[in-house]
């Protein structure tokens, strides 16, 4: 099925929301959370193979350091938090029309992204005023140097024609805070680098040591709970 803004509106109705404007392209709309006197702004934008919807937070700058940490999907598998040109940050979640798109899975993507835009304000909020946030020295990315293990290529399950030109990417990959996706229940630190065509290189490290890498198909969130 070719998803159509007539189906997002449609979706929109049944999920009990309502476009305030709707063209061709892009809807906006208002979402109003547990606080009724905040209202947070809706963005859906509709491209020929991906929907994109934003929920700006309005909150003053906040440290490079706290956003790094702050834009993970701790909260949401599906949902994260970004930075626009303008240095705007936003709770977004960007889902594959193409990929037979369905409610349910809209309807997900809804929950997941105003969960985020709703606990990750207030949480920004206080680390831009100076109050410390314990969360983040979970999720802040390892300083490094990272180094290659012997046995990455062997723990990866790679052939070795592919498995040197990945290590040479994941060294690269860790290299870049950026690329850093979260820590895991298990303490392994996890770096992913999302590609223009919809696939993906992840990294996974461990006090420091590139332990695993490999690229998936399809994007995929990191790090997950029961990662090992």
């Amino acid at each position: 099925m070719t998803v159509t803004m007539q189906h997002l509106l449609d979706w929109l109705a049944r999920y009990g929301w309502q476009a305030q404007t709707a063209s061709e392209e892009a809807i906006t709309l208002t979402f109003v959370g547990d606080d009724p006197e905040i209202g947070f702004p809706v963005f859906m934008l509709l491209e020929e193979d991906w929907l994109r919807i934003n929920i700006p937070l309005l909150i003053p700058a906040v440290p490079p350091a706290a956003l790094l940490a702050l834009r993970l999907n701790d909260q949401s598998r599906l949902a994260r938090l970004a930075v626009d040109n303008d240095e705007m940050i936003a709770a977004t979640v960007d889902l594959d029309v193409a990929a037979e798109l369905t409610y349910e899975t809209f309807e997900l993507a809804l929950d997941a992204v105003t969960y985020l835009a709703e606990t990750a304000s207030p949480r920004l909020a206080a680390v831009a005023s100076g109050l410390p946030d314990p969360v983040l020295p979970h999720l802040q990315a390892p300083a490094g140097p990272f180094t290659l293990h012997p046995k990455a290529a062997a723990w990866s399950g790679l052939p070795d024609s592919e498995a040197f030109p990945l290590a040479q990417a994941a060294e690269r990959i860790v290299r870049d805070p950026a690329n850093f996706s979260g820590t895991d229940t298990f303490g392994n630190a996890w770096f992913v680098d999302n590609a223009a065509d919809g696939t993906q290189i992840w990294v996974q490290t461990r006090h420091n040591e590139i332990r695993a890498y490999g690229v998936n198909r399809q994007r995929r969130p990191f790090p997950r709970r029961d990662d090992a």
